[in-house]
Formats: structure tokens, sequence, C-alpha cells
């Protein structure tokens, strides 16, 4: 008798889980029949999860992007860069970086977008499950200028060598002329790299023939236009603009 009540609870409890689960499939349904089409089934537009309060796993995706990049860079992809007539042979050139084996010198003016660039491929390094690493050029050099202790020199110098994907970012904003040791730090970077087999992202505002002048040395542009593709963005300041 009272494994018979047992099976009674049992089931009386599985139909009371089915009248619920059916219930709230109405509801579902009725309540995304009453949003706007394309609605986000999880959260209703809100935004968050509507059981967990959770940012909603469909519209906020778990953040992902290159170590180092930015605040303001970190939800940049190759799918979210604006291209327009201008912008879209540079973003041809960056889709294909990540298929090919030879790094890449993007150029262009102040405020066109190369940073940006530079980040979205980064960061689609990083959703691919490539590790990749973004720095500035100017902090580099000062983080390694002597003096510092060398715990802290090695560590930083084995997290440039050792990243398979590596932006350096502004590269000849350090000085108006290059000194002997911006030189030899930076020419120590990517020899060091490239005989690792790793790849190297470089932004500048600065052509390889500026840098060669800025430098007065030869030695790090001919390397770059050597193994390098280069890559111009021609837009006007995004900042300007998008404070205007």
């Amino acid at each position: 008798m009272e494994q018979l009540n047992m099976r009674a609870r049992l089931a009386e409890l599985m139909a009371n889980m089915e009248t619920r689960r059916v219930d709230a499939e109405a509801a579902h349904a009725a309540r995304l029949a009453a949003l706007p089409p394309g609605t986000c089934e999880v959260c209703y537009g809100t935004r968050r999860d509507r059981e967990s309060g959770h940012p909603c796993r469909v519209c906020d995706p778990p953040l992902v992007c290159a170590a180092g990049v930015p605040v303001e860079f970190q939800r940049s992809r190759l799918l979210n860069w604006e291209t327009n007539s201008t912008t879209a042979a540079a973003h041809a050139k960056a889709s294909a970086f990540l298929a090919g084996t030879r790094d890449l010198f993007i150029t262009g003016a102040v405020g066109s977008g190369k940073t940006r660039l530079a980040c979205a491929i980064a960061n689609d390094a990083a959703v691919a499950r490539l590790s990749a690493r973004f720095v500035r050029v100017p902090m580099v050099l000062h983080q390694l200028q002597p003096g510092r202790s060398p715990e802290e020199v090695s560590a930083l110098e084995q997290r440039l060598f050792s990243a398979p994907l590596l932006v350096l970012d502004d590269l000849g904003a350090e000085r108006d002329v290059a000194t002997d040791y911006t030189r030899r730090t930076l020419l120590l970077i990517y020899e060091e790299r490239w005989d690792r087999g790793h790849r190297t992202i470089l932004t500048s505002n600065k052509t390889l023939s500026q840098l060669a002048e800025m430098a007065d040395d030869d030695r790090l542009v001919s390397r770059l236009a050597g193994r390098a593709d280069v890559v111009t963005v021609t837009a006007p300041d995004q900042r300007l603009l998008r404070r205007g």
C-alpha cells in the first residue's frame, strides 16, 4: 500500500511539473507576441536574463578580447569595424591577416582608426583562442628603460616575446628623433618575436619611409618592408567626428 501511495504522489508531482511547464511556455509565447519582432527570447529586450538577472547571454555575451586592449576597444571586432569606400581596402587586408603568415603595418593619420582596427584583429584572434596582446610603444619603452628592476624588465620582455600575436601601437610616437635606446629596443623586440615565429601588428601615423628618416636607421624599417603587409587607413579623425 505504501508503495502504491508513493507512486501516486510521484505521478501527481510529475503531472504538476508538466502543467507548470506548459503554462510557462504559453506565458512566454504570449509575452513574445506582445513585443516587437526580433526581440530577444531570453531577456525580452531588457538585456538581463529573466530568471537569473545576470547579463543576457545572447545580447551581452561574455567579453573576449586580447590582453591589454584598452576598454574603448574591447568590443571591437572586424565584423563591427565601420567600412566605406575609403576604408574597404584596409578592412579587406585586415580580414585576411589571421589566415596568413606575414606581419601587418597599419598606417594612417591621427584618429583615422588604426588602433581600433588593430584591436579588432587581436580580439578576433582571442575569440579564435589565439593568445594576443596589445601594448603601446611609448609605454613599453618607458617600462624597459634603464633603472628598472631586472625582475620587472624580464617579466615584460617575456610577455612581449612570447605572445603569439602582439600589437605594437603608435610606433614613432615615442619622440621626434629616435635615440639609440629606442632603436635598439624596438629592433630587439621585433627580431626576437620573428625568431620565435610569432606575428606582430604595428600601427603608426608615419609611413615606413618617415620612420626610417626619424630613426636615422633602416634596420627595423627594412625588416618591416620585407615581412609585413602595409595597410593604409584613410579616414577623417574619428574622435572629432564622435565629439561633433
